[in-house]
């Protein structure tokens, strides 16, 4: 497999003809966007084949000894138990939370995803399958159990920009995701798809911007149309080709 980076980088080598200099036009942060937006976009044609559906876990990502934060009680109206609420505001949005693990960074103790409008019923169960409950809005994570003196967790899922896993610190002051290190959690046969991709964006918008005077903004407009158009058809396609 490969880093987020390595990806990135044999995108540019191919569209700067192996010649990357240091005032190259194109920003890494986009780069990281763009292969974030094809990868979901292909992992969401897969949720829904029965066949592929196994593989969506290469898809994960796990950040270890996320820090805790203590919830005002405000901000959690529609739960009323007596427990602790704990919240992580993340970067970025998890994805498919049901695919989603959160568990005490032993891994011993496991937390269940639950619809927050649930988690009072659940709470008051006399038996109970798990020692908390979590759930999540937008970029926040909330967690609620009995359990005293959680002050981070353990994070296993699917995120929208796993770039963006860098600005989680853990308990060793260090980022959760280094672009540098971290296999990019996507599958290896869609990564050729993928730099195809995010190539044919760069060539597009290095082409067409050169002159946009009189009619030439439109015919510009219109030729990436054109382009992506085609892209388009070959991702709708890619759920057939990997069955």
């Amino acid at each position: 497999m490969a880093t987020l980076n390595e990806i990135s980088y044999s995108i540019l080598s191919q569209c700067y003809n192996f010649d990357i200099s240091d005032d190259i036009d194109v920003d890494l942060d986009w780069i990281y966007y763009q292969i974030a937006t094809i990868r979901n976009k292909i992992l969401n044609q897969e949720i829904y084949n029965i066949e592929q559906r196994t593989d969506i876990y290469k898809y994960q990502d796990r950040i270890n000894c996320v820090p805790v934060e203590c919830v005002d009680i405000a901000e959690c109206c529609d739960i009323t138990v007596d427990c602790n609420i704990r919240k992580v505001v993340l970067p970025t949005r998890i994805l498919l939370p049901d695919y989603a693990t959160v568990q005490t960074v032993d891994r011993k103790i496991y937390f269940e995803y639950a619809d927050p409008f649930l988690i009072n019923y659940y709470m008051q169960r006399r038996l109970r399958v798990t020692l908390g409950y979590w759930y999540n809005e937008k970029n926040n994570l909330y967690l609620v159990t009995d359990l005293p003196n959680i002050e981070v967790i353990s994070l296993y899922g699917i995120f929208e920009d796993p770039s963006k896993l860098s600005k989680i610190k853990s308990c060793k002051n260090l980022p959760c995701y280094d672009v540098n290190e971290n296999e990019y959690s996507i599958e290896a046969k869609h990564i050729p798809f993928v730099e195809q991709y995010v190539v044919s964006l760069i060539r597009n918008s290095l082409t067409n911007v050169k002159d946009l005077s009189n009619n030439a903004l439109d015919d510009a407009i219109n030729t990436i149309r054109g382009d992506m158009e085609t892209l388009s058809n070959q991702l709708n396609s890619i759920g057939q080709k990997t069955k």
